[in-house]
């Protein structure tokens, strides 16, 4: 019976693998804190790993598997800026809705919510102590795709404090990238 059980969890897992569409996703992000204060500046980042669609008529059901940068730069001593800089695992999971342009363009738009990693938090001067270590928050973006290729371009922000030592300091970051797919759907 165990048998049984394993190879049809198998074939389950084969046949929507098979469905699904995966490639890879790069982008450039900046980021920043909200509530927006004079001391704190935005910073550019980056983002990059992999992605995976599964159609469900009329939308799409998306996962993403990354590796994001998110921080902000703040006042030090005079004009100098201390660079404040979280790398994060991220897992963004979204519905995406497209609309046919043509046979191989399409617009669409997507939102949802993400799960992150802390993996390090670090400046110029040490590792950052008091960020939590688990991060939440949504997403809302939009883009064309052309064949097996998107642009793409998303806002996020959290709803948990990332800071433990201060109060109300959430991450926001604005990304544009592309997807590549292996396949074309």
């Amino acid at each position: 019976m165990r048998w049984i059980k394993l190879i049809l969890i198998l074939l389950v897992c084969f046949t929507a693998l098979h469905a699904m569409q995966t490639g890879i996703k790069v982008g450039y992000n900046v980021s920043g804190i909200i509530p927006v204060q004079e001391e704190y500046t935005n910073m550019p980042g980056f983002r990059i790993g992999g992605i995976s669609q599964l159609p469900v008529n009329p939308f799409h059901f998306q996962c993403e598997f990354l590796l994001s940068s998110k921080g902000f730069m703040s006042k030090s001593v005079g004009d100098t800026r201390l660079t404040n800089l979280f790398l994060y695992l991220q897992l963004p999971l979204s519905l995406k809705y497209e609309l046919p342009l043509s046979d191989s363009w399409n617009l669409y738009a997507l939102g949802g919510c993400y799960a992150s990693l802390k993996i390090i938090a670090i400046n110029l001067v040490s590792e950052i102590d008091g960020v939590r270590g688990l991060d939440a928050g949504l997403h809302l973006g939009g883009g064309i795709r052309f064949r097996k290729i998107d642009i793409e371009a998303r806002y996020e922000q959290s709803i948990l404090n990332f800071d433990l030592i201060e109060p109300q300091k959430f991450h926001c970051s604005f990304s544009a990238g592309m997807n590549f797919y292996f396949k074309e759907k």
